[in-house]
């Protein structure tokens, strides 16, 4: 082979490679630009994808507990959940502006607590 032909060989070969990373650089490009208009966004094809994910993924439950009883090594009952209420009555003369009667107020309370007058 003549000298002209290798170097007309070498060019082709050059402008091959160089069409090669030409199109390997230019599909890397479109996939960063791709990913730039995700992230910026966050839509695709209309859709939101933000929400879309947290339809998908997200779970809300509320889950309460039942608290056990402490029973001792023959099965008795020694410590129990049970609802309970604290009830206040301020009885003293300069915080009120009526004066309160005692009895009425206690007889009232008797009936709201089921406790005896």
């Amino acid at each position: 082979m003549s000298n002209s032909t290798l170097k007309q060989q070498k060019a082709k070969l050059n402008v091959g490679a160089l069409l090669v990373y030409v199109g390997i650089g230019a599909f890397f490009l479109i996939i960063i630009i791709q990913f730039v208009f995700l992230m910026t966004t966050k839509s695709l094809n209309d859709e939101d994808l933000v929400a879309h994910g947290e339809a998908k993924y997200l779970r809300t439950a509320i889950n309460e507990a039942e608290r056990g009883d402490i029973v001792d090594r023959h099965g008795n009952v020694l410590a129990s959940d049970m609802n309970t209420y604290k009830l206040a009555v301020i009885v003293d003369e300069t915080y009120l502006e009526d004066a309160l009667d005692v009895n009425v107020t206690a007889r009232t309370l008797s009936e709201i607590i089921d406790m005896s007058y």
